[in-house]
């Protein structure tokens, strides 16, 4: 949506409709500029803490395919790929609002 509008503004419940998309324009680019500045990897307790499972399960999970592999940094580190933990979340998220 865009910021402007062609449109002059008569009531007060246009001018609220029009703050609040320019608000959530916003809030959706200040994410996106969040997002560029993280890292590609996260170790596994941020993993753990962006899905609220424990560092266990998620290696369990992904063994057996149903979580992100993490990738094998050395031989006693690994990480996750932040964008495929986020990408199952968001699938998550869908699943979610589907099944309602």
């Amino acid at each position: 949506m865009a910021l402007t509008t062609d449109k002059p503004i008569k009531s007060h419940s246009s001018i609220y409709q029009f703050i609040q998309a320019c608000q959530e324009e916003i809030l959706k680019k200040m994410e996106k500029a969040a997002n560029d500045n993280k890292p590609r990897l996260m170790n596994p307790k941020e993993a753990a803490e962006a899905t609220s499972l424990s560092r266990t399960l998620l290696t369990l999970m992904a063994a057996e395919g149903q979580f992100p592999k993490p990738v094998q940094l050395t031989e006693r580190r690994i990480a996750f790929v932040r964008a495929e933990v986020e990408a199952w979340l968001d699938q998550r998220i869908a699943a979610r609002q589907v099944a309602a």
